[in-house]
């Protein structure tokens, strides 16, 4: 393999050419950056999702990148003939696999996954606990609401957000009432007017005397109103949303991110595009949440660019939201 790095962009393009999958593949190993990034980009020009059995063969390959790539992108291919294979990655070796396996699990909506998933809730790294999370949201079945409940008091702050996200999904009248109960629970006597201003809010009233808790003094009134808009989802708070991403709390960057995500307009994904160049990697970071947030294939390709950040936690961020 290290013969190809003179010429990176021929050579891979030469894998493209000869359809070769498993050349393509094993670019997956090579230590250059930029022809793994390549061999990535490139593989589904050539496969177009139709090689489920070279994907799933290749979960038990010996090399971690490989295993990692099939068990990531599994999830997209629609075919339930993955789940079974991407269970037993559940218990791959490799804390990422586990990760990205759990969140194909997701996207194929497949009951059998409910209970693997579940045991990954307990799981030592937290990136999988949050994957687990969101899948059990996406399947819906109720027996994971309990667990999804225990989750909310996760150390992780990540972990708790995506229990509450996946807990929003159930129609279910234990998972509302918990879920309010634990809303209550979390509000400080301090954030007790902002929360009742909030709760009486309609598209109809003015929008200036909520953004103005977006620049309140107390973080902790800023980190609360940045999350109900989340909840809101109006148009007229983009504008200081995208003033609230560079907020010194990474907690409001977050919030921040993913309400300008969920409004999904020009204006609100440029100024997350903007954020991706940003020098501090937890703006970079809460950009790429909520860039998650958004439908469009486009912005699917921007977040695949930030699998090459600099900064790890940049990186996990990209590949859970893919």
């Amino acid at each position: 393999m290290n013969s190809i790095d003179k010429n990176a962009d021929h050579n891979v393009q030469s894998l493209i050419d000869d359809k070769d999958l498993n050349g393509l593949l094993n670019a997956l190993t090579h230590k250059n950056a930029k022809i793994r990034h390549q061999a990535e980009e490139s593989f589904f020009e050539v496969a177009n999702f139709n090689e489920i059995e070279l994907l799933i063969e290749n979960l038990c390959n010996e090399d971690k990148n490989i295993r990692r790539f099939v068990s990531r992108v599994l999830g997209e291919c629609g075919d339930v003939r993955a789940v079974e294979p991407l269970i037993q990655s559940l218990n791959d070796e490799d804390e990422c696999v586990v990760d990205y396996a759990a969140s194909s699990l997701g996207g194929l909506n497949d009951k059998r996954a409910v209970e693997p998933l579940l045991k990954v809730l307990s799981h030592k790294y937290w990136a999988a606990r949050t994957s687990a999370a969101w899948s059990l949201g996406c399947i819906g079945d109720s027996k994971a609401i309990d667990s999804l409940l225990e989750l909310l008091n996760d150390k992780n702050e990540e972990v708790r957000y995506y229990a509450e996200e996946a807990l929003k999904e159930f129609d279910d009248g234990k998972a509302v009432e918990e879920l309010n109960k634990y809303y209550d629970n979390q509000i400080p006597r301090n954030l007790k007017n902002v929360t009742n201003a909030f709760r009486k809010f309609e598209k109809s009233m003015p929008i200036e005397p909520f953004l103005e808790y977006l620049n309140n003094d107390d973080v902790d009134v800023r980190e609360y109103a940045s999350k109900c808009f989340n909840e809101l989802n109006d148009e007229r708070s983009v504008e200081a949303l995208i003033q609230s991403l560079n907020d010194t709390s990474s907690i409001v960057q977050k919030n921040a991110a993913c309400s300008l995500g969920k409004v999904d307009t020009q204006k609100s994904l440029e100024g997350l595009f903007q954020s991706l160049k940003s020098e501090n990697a937890k703006i970079r970071k809460s950009a790429v949440w909520g860039l998650h947030e958004s439908k469009s294939e486009f912005v699917t390709k921007i977040i695949f660019k930030t699998l090459n950040d600099e900064d790890k936690n940049v990186r996990l961020s990209a590949a859970n939201a893919l």
